[in-house]
């Protein structure tokens, strides 16, 4: 029980300092991902409408 609680720990340590150090990456993907998906709003699409939607909602 013992190992499998380190090995836990350890990939959750992992996996936070993972998230710090590519906190820039994520933030810089997001708004491009955003950014490309906001050039098809009420195209074909009918998703990102519905996501867009949302966001401006709550």
């Amino acid at each position: 029980f013992a190992v499998l609680m380190f090995m836990i720990f350890i990939l959750e340590l992992s996996a936070g300092i993972s998230g710090y150090v590519l906190k820039k990456d994520a933030g810089d993907l997001i708004k491009s991902k955003m950014m490309t998906s906001m050039q098809s709003y009420n195209l074909t699409v009918h998703n990102n409408s519905v996501v867009w939607d949302h966001l401006q909602e709550t």
